[in-house]
């Protein structure tokens, strides 16, 4: 088999281990970063709740995407928010979800953006299999199972584009989950600025 462990000669498997190692973190990034997207399954924060709600829980829902920036019922365009809030109590609150949220959200941006790099560290990494195994793998093959020069060359090519076809494959699947993640990051910051935006004309001039 082209991915056989056995064939490959030594420095296609010392690559594969780094390659491996490679994957092992950028697996760990994406479910620290699915961690932050996906786990809170509270009930959604809606605008006129969000002056009863911690910084910190606030800025963790709008990460997950657990706020709501339309009115509570029918078609109102109103919101009716405690009598106890106000710009005093409400706006302090405000910045240090924001800062939160920020801090947060940089974080998982890093963590997206090294995947993405993940990606083209795989990519180098199977280009450089293939140019330093090449003859390595003629040499096993040739020598190792003695088989004809034609037959040798046949199987080498076989492998070689067997471990290429792995390769890229793991770097398409690295680069569409970092793609992801920026996708979904951009629209939970969008929403996040609205939201806030929108607290924010409700007690800036209160």
């Amino acid at each position: 088999m082209p991915l056989s462990w056995k064939v490959q000669p030594t420095i296609v498997r010392l690559l594969l281990l780094v390659q491996a190692v490679v994957v092992v973190i950028a697996f760990v990034r994406m479910m620290k970063l699915a961690w932050h997207l996906y786990r809170h399954s509270g009930p959604p924060i809606l605008l006129e709740g969000a002056v009863a709600v911690a910084p910190d829980l606030l800025a963790r829902s709008a990460l997950a995407n657990r706020i709501r920036t339309g009115p509570v019922k029918g078609n109102r365009t109103r919101f009716e928010f405690p009598a106890a809030a106000s710009k005093d109590t409400v706006l302090p609150g405000l910045r240090l979800a924001e800062a939160r949220f920020l801090y947060v959200w940089e974080r998982c941006i890093a963590a997206s953006e090294s995947i993405k790099r993940a990606s083209v560290v795989t990519l180098l990494l199977t280009f450089i299999m293939i140019a330093g195994g090449a003859s390595p793998a003629y040499n096993l093959n040739f020598h190792g199972y003695n088989t004809t020069g034609l037959m040798a060359l046949y199987q080498t090519i076989d492998q070689l584009l067997g471990l290429l076809a792995f390769g890229l494959s793991v770097c398409t699947i690295l680069y569409l989950v970092s793609s992801f993640f920026e996708r979904v990051l951009a629209d939970r910051k969008a929403r996040w600025t609205y939201f806030c935006a929108q607290l924010k004309n409700e007690f800036t001039h209160k």
